[in-house]
């Protein structure tokens, strides 16, 4: 057995990757997809991928995220005729001794879309506990002819007078850390990724909310009203704005929600968004 690190995967560590996740979806129905990328990682040196190979074959792969110094997340994947057999476990081992020193303080998470019995056979058998569930939900855009009270502004999050409001608004909606917020502040700045701010009826900021283009759906994140201007229907307005925002080449809309959100949950839930997957995270005290 040989099991080795990377920050960056070959293209023949990808194709390998990649015939091994099909191999899988083989015997269980996971839609679950692995991080290949050190993009986005709090330190791109560091090693986040681990190949665990048998005589040539890729037979585990371990891949964490790491955003931020004390958030990971972890997906796996063991080819279905090895598995109960320890390799996933060496591999993720090997993976705590090459990140030790970097992750002390880190909160790993492991994640699967709860359609891999094995998945939750191993989370059980390492006595990993579930945490909560993020919700993949989707609409098909309509355009309505509501009549709003907000209206929004286009915020640009390359400008530094922008930079600030995005910083300042998501941090009093989210009551997030600088750290948290300076990433979710990076995702702002995709050019794929327009930010909007929303302005009241009396004209003040009420609240934030972010489109983003993947493939031929619009996907909708950081939807958050102020403090002081919540329970007063400026969240589904917002929603309903971002709908009619859209393009017409764009037939559906996408988004993500925790369960733990269960304002925002039932909000999208009233708007007609429908979930159509689900990742579950459970927590691994290391």
């Amino acid at each position: 057995m040989q099991i080795k690190k990377t920050n960056q995967l070959t293209r023949k560590q990808i194709k390998e990757v990649m015939e091994l996740i099909a191999e899988c979806r083989t015997v269980e129905p996971t839609t679950i997809t692995p991080n290949m990328t050190n993009e986005g990682n709090f330190d791109e040196n560091l090693p986040c991928m681990f190949l665990c190979y048998e005589q040539g074959f890729l037979i585990s792969f371990v891949s964490i995220f790491m955003p931020s110094p004390y958030y990971g997340e972890v997906v796996g994947f063991t080819s279905p005729p090895a598995r109960q057999r320890g390799y996933f476990l060496k591999t993720w081992l090997e993976a705590l001794k090459v990140l030790g020193p970097h992750i002390e303080e880190m909160e790993i998470m492991f994640v699967t879309d709860g359609n891999s019995p094995s998945a939750l056979a191993t989370f059980e058998k390492l006595e990993m506990q579930y945490q909560y569930s993020e919700f993949v939900m989707a609409k098909p855009i309509e355009h309505c002819n509501d009549e709003l009270t907000i209206t929004v502004k286009e915020l640009d999050a390359n400008n530094v007078k922008d930079q600030n409001a995005i910083f300042m608004l998501h941090t009093n909606i989210f009551a997030d850390g600088r750290s948290e917020t300076l990433t979710f502040l990076e995702s702002c700045k995709n050019e794929a990724t327009t930010n909007y701010l929303a302005i009241g009826p009396e004209g003040r900021p009420v609240g934030l909310f972010h489109l983003t283009l993947d493939g031929d759906r619009v996907f909708l994140f950081g939807v958050g009203v102020l403090p002081e201007y919540q329970n007063q229907g400026y969240g589904k307005q917002m929603v309903k704005m971002a709908m009619n925002l859209c393009e017409d080449q764009y037939l559906n809309m996408g988004l993500q929600v925790s369960s733990l959100n269960e304002e925002a949950v039932r909000l999208y839930n009233s708007c007609g968004f429908q979930v159509v997957n689900r990742l579950d995270y459970y927590y691994d005290e290391i």
